[in-house]
């Protein structure tokens, strides 16, 4: 990498900062190339009269003061030079408009101009990171081309001005945009606004002549890549996931619609029915209240039969359940029935703000200006917390074990021991996986259309739009690809799929646990054993550092693909939930416990905690670790953030959690716990659409990254209620519609 950076640097940058006082690299190395073109079989540079006539054309001065010269360049310009290049393979269409936008350069017009100032230029601060020079992309095409027809009128635009990027690749830049921004480049990005009529490909055939005349030991190291803005027409796709989409709205407005209907009968019969009682009972008796939910009392008192939710017949049931105002009642309640593990509202809640907060560093990376400060950010102690982020994702794992185990412990002693198994897998993926995908199929096709400009990926950012690899998604099995980098759609969901696999296994632990307290402890702590040692072994044997981000790409992709994603890797915390969730349920939420005992287990929770998430300190200050040491760090810090944040759930659930529990608890945290699946599904997709709609490169500070991350938090759970409103809860609401019709027609029967 540094080599070729420091080719790049020295061979493209630098004598680019000495021509951007007179034209663009590109173009001037353009007009080298027409320049010479007489003659291309040999010296490019051997017609020094023609580039020095071209060279004098840059400065204001010529060209006001020395109109023989410039009647001299613009013969050599227009001397049948598409013919003598047609050897590069760049189309005569492409090459005529580069023709008459030189011309215009030369006559000073201000629309070809301004073209030219829309090149991308160095700025400073190339080595703190920034290899972008995006240019003015909105500059660019706002230009109106007009050239002169005679003395008095005008053709407009003979072509369009078209924005594009040269990029030169660097390998490590390139492998760590793709574990962030699927299928982007990464490496020098320079702005350059060409005719319409010239595509990436013309364009890169120059360029990759101009690099092929430099020495072979430098060419060797530079390749070109060129990205230009083209049409974006609506493919078979989009158009799919818009009727979709259409249809799910029509549902939405009719089940709502319907709903506010049925409320507004419901309050005018109330509203007659206490006008009835008050002009029909006797004063005595006015006091009486109404307990039958199935009947209303008319103007006359007297009973007037109406329908219940349970009366509405499938089809009305079936539109209710996409309503709006139902939904968001139920999305908002705070009230919770007894036996809830209320502070799991508030760990869910935090945990993913913490995710969102780490994301807000990570996924902003392919634009920061300055992202070498982000190992200066390191250094600092109160960063750690961030820089550690990624155990929230623990978190999550260990709370999915415990509300498993302890609400099917729960269903096991109310059937006696049957376990449903049936119900058991296909509840758990009906309640994943229509979300899933319904966020799958309006971002894949659709979102490539939502943005423009010099960061923005014209196909979108999956690679071939998951044509290849979507299936896996599906079936939770994505984390398991050979190339999880560049074949993972929707690369974050690895965590769905692993949550999906512990959720498989599940029932062996949990049947034994309740059949056999010994076993099931036994099981459990076989399998855990089995998760340290082999993510000891892996860690060590392939030499990996305790964390995914590092200075050599290569190690932070073998991280992801064999660490970060693998469940016989992510396992600990969950196993660690599951035994949570059986002690809640056997001792009923109740526990007696020495103060002092107490006091020691909060304190070693919270020491372990803090060991957790700051212990990399010295690491990120310089400070050599052993191999031996980083592999114990990985293999023990998972399942020692699970018991930590196992206890707090104890302690909390079983009255000794004191001000912890009552913050946790906090009614208000309520709804937005039931949003975090949903917004866990929305932000990434919502960051990527802020970040990639940039025109200029972003400096990171402590600053903007914290209105960065509130603002990303706001948005994300307004998002995530949209999301749910519209596909989340519906789902929900027609598992329970199908399960009610299948119990009538079983008691039917």
């Amino acid at each position: 990498m540094n080599k070729q950076i420091l080719i790049i640097i020295f061979l493209v940058i630098i004598p680019t900062i000495h021509a951007s006082l007179k034209y663009p690299p590109h173009y001037l190395q353009l007009w080298r190339i027409l320049a010479n073109s007489k003659n291309l079989s040999s010296s490019p540079y051997h017609d020094a009269e023609g580039y020095n006539y071209l060279d004098k054309l840059s400065t204001n001065k010529y060209l006001h003061n020395n109109k023989h010269e410039i009647e001299k360049a613009k013969s050599l310009i227009f001397d049948d030079i598409c013919v003598k290049i047609s050897s590069l393979n760049v189309s005569k269409k492409c090459c005529e408009d580069t023709k008459t936008f030189l011309g215009s350069l030369v006559h000073r017009y201000p629309w070809a101009l301004q073209m030219l100032d829309s090149y991308g230029k160095p700025p400073s601060g190339i080595l703190e990171g920034d290899f972008t020079f995006p240019g003015s992309f909105d500059e660019c095409n706002s230009a109106k081309v007009a050239i002169p027809a005679n003395s008095t009128e005008f053709m407009l635009q003979p072509f369009k001005p078209k924005y594009c990027q040269v990029i030169f690749p660097i390998k490590a830049l390139t492998s760590m945009n793709d574990m962030l921004v699927g299928g982007s480049i990464g490496g020098l990005h320079m702005g350059a606004c060409f005719p319409d009529s010239c595509q990436a490909k013309d364009i890169q055939n120059l360029i990759q002549y101009d690099i092929h005349l430099l020495p072979k030991s430098i060419s060797g190291n530079i390749s070109s890549v060129v990205q230009c803005e083209e049409d974006r027409g609506y493919d078979s796709k989009a158009i799919i996931s818009l009727i979709i989409i259409s249809i799910f709205l029509l549902h939405i407005f009719l089940g709502t619609l319907y709903d506010v209907l049925l409320q507004s009968g419901k309050s005018s019969s109330n509203a007659a029915a206490q006008n009835g009682i008050n002009n029909s009972l006797p004063t005595s008796t006015q006091d009486v209240s109404l307990k039958e939910k199935e009947a209303h009392v008319n103007c006359n008192g007297t009973k007037t039969p109406s329908k219940s939710d349970e009366e509405l017949d499938a089809v009305s049931k079936f539109l209710l359940t996409f309503s709006v105002y139902k939904n968001a009642k139920k999305l908002l309640s705070t009230n919770q029935p007894d036996g809830t593990l209320t502070c799991i509202h508030g760990i869910r809640f935090l945990s993913m703000t913490w995710v969102i907060l780490g994301h807000t560093y990570i996924f902003g990376m392919p634009i920061w200006r300055n992202l070498t400060i982000i190992q200066d950010f390191a250094k600092n102690f109160a960063f750690q917390g961030i820089a550690n982020a990624m155990v929230s994702v623990d978190t999550f794992f260990l709370l999915s074990g415990l509300l498993v185990s302890y609400g099917n412990f729960k269903a096991l002693e109310k059937t006696e021991g049957k376990f449903g198994w049936v119900y058991y897998y296909i509840h758990r993926f009906w309640r994943l996986t229509p979300p899933y995908m319904l966020v799958m199929m309006v971002y894949i096709p659709l979102f490539r259309y939502w943005g423009d400009g010099p960061y923005w990926p014209k196909d979108g950012f999956e690679i071939n739009y998951c044509k290849d690899t979507w299936y896996f998604n599906l079936l939770y099995i994505n984390n398991f690809l050979s190339d999880p980098q560049k074949g993972m759609c929707m690369s974050w969901t690895w965590y769905l799929s692993n949550d999906m696999q512990f959720y498989i296994i599940s029932p062996i632990f949990i049947l034994a646990l309740y059949h056999s307290e010994i076993v099931g402890f036994v099981l459990i702590g076989v399998f855990s054993l089995a998760q340290l040692i082999t993510t000891g072994v892996v860690s060590t044997t392939e030499k990996l550092p305790p964390v995914m981000f590092s200075q050599d790409s290569d190690i932070s992709q073998k991280y992801f693909t064999d660490i970060y994603v693998k469940p016989y890797i992510r396992i600990g915390p969950y196993l660690i939930g599951i035994l949570v969730g059986y002690l809640l349920y056997k001792n009923k939420c109740k526990m007696r416990m020495n103060r002092y005992v107490c006091a020691v287990l909060w304190m070693m929770a919270t020491i372990s905690a803090v060991s957790i998430l700051y212990g990399l300190y010295n690491l990120n200050n310089g400070y050599a670790m052993t191999q031996d040491t980083a592999s114990f760090y990985t293999t023990a810090n998972r399942s020692v953030w699970g018991l930590c944040v196992g206890w707090v759930i104890y302690a909390c659930c079983t009255g000794y959690g004191g001000y912890v529990n009552t913050i946790l608890s906090w009614k208000a945290l309520i709804p937005l716990s039931r949003l975090t699946y949903c917004a866990y599904l929305v932000h990434p997709i919502m960051m990527y659409y802020f970040y990639l709609n940039q025109r200029y490169s972003l400096h990171l500070t402590y600053v903007l990254a914290t209105f960065l991350f509130f603002g990303f938090m706001i948005m994300a759970f307004m998002i995530a209620f949209i999301v749910s409103m519209a596909f989340e809860a519906p789902m929900i609401g027609l598992e329970r519609l199908i399960l009610e019709l299948k119990r009538k027609k079983k008691n039917n029967n």
